[in-house]
């Protein structure tokens, strides 16, 4: 299950639309607190976020996720509209495994790829 995390209807759409398409089941929220609770009541294998969220944004989500002992190893892909090297630096410094800018859709099949085979062999 890979929990898609983004404010904005349309952006959930295509997400959604992309990663069925890799053969996995969505959940999704729009934003942070939403996808906190999502990942405390379902078994989430991977998460993408957006940064610029309603209530809670990407950013303090990830750290949130990766201080908690049970979630720490959920990897969380950053995918934004911001391509600035601060905000990609924030996302590491959070925690996150990667930083996509929206949409460069053949970096975003493989990474997303990537990612979830990666941790799925381990």
């Amino acid at each position: 299950v890979v929990l898609v995390v983004d404010g904005s209807n349309t952006d959930r759409k295509i997400m959604k639309k992309a990663i069925e398409a890799l053969g996995f089941t969505i959940k999704e929220a729009t934003n942070g607190e939403e996808a906190l609770a999502i990942i405390k009541s379902v078994d989430i294998d991977a998460a993408l976020a957006d940064i610029e969220m309603p209530k809670m944004d990407g950013f303090r989500f990830t750290s949130l996720v990766k201080d908690n002992i049970k979630f720490k190893d959920i990897p969380i892909v950053f995918n934004s509209s911001i391509s600035d090297h601060f905000s990609e630096k924030r996302g590491q410094d959070a925690g996150g495994e990667s930083y996509l800018v929206k949409f460069e859709t053949e970096a975003f099949y493989k990474e997303v790829a990537r990612v979830i085979h990666k941790y799925e062999q381990e």
